[in-house]
């Protein structure tokens, strides 16, 4: 599912990365005080996370997070680099000018699944912390006498 799941999102999230909607300002690109909404980097950021999210409450395993985030860099590879569409890793450039959004894509892409992993880490080690006694033979009912 993993892999799948890797190939998918590399493939919408490479696509619709550069998707905006310009919004106030006069004008289509939204000059003159105008804002430009992201919305491709908006949809690959939830894309990516509700894969996370399916991927760790179908199996309960870390494995296929890591497997999405291994198989959508590989995906994305060849997008890399200098070439008329531009890239979409470092160093993300379309002629002389400098592509922040392939740099934010490549961010999301892998960043998210490794931050779901450091999340589920984190979430093990507290509940292993909180199963473990503080000092052996000690009970919580005798740490709450000697503090009264």
């Amino acid at each position: 599912m993993g892999a799948l799941l890797g190939v998918v999102s590399a493939l919408l999230m490479v696509t619709c990365h550069r998707l905006s909607l310009p919004l106030g300002g006069s004008g289509a690109s939204g000059g003159a005080g105008g804002f430009e909404l992201p919305i491709g980097l908006i949809l690959g950021a939830v894309l990516q996370t509700a894969c996370c999210v399916f991927l760790l409450a179908s199996t309960g395993r870390r494995l296929g997070v890591v497997t999405l985030a291994v198989v959508w860099f590989l995906v994305a590879l060849p997008f890399a680099g200098q070439s008329a569409g531009g890239g979409v890793l470092m160093p993300a450039a379309i002629g002389e000018t400098v592509q922040y959004q392939g740099w934010v894509v490549q961010i999301l892409g892998i960043g998210i699944p490794l931050l779901a992993l450091a999340l589920c880490w984190v979430q093990r080690m507290r509940r292993l912390s909180v199963k473990s006694p503080r000092t052996p033979g000690a009970s919580v009912t005798a740490d709450a006498r000697e503090q009264a």
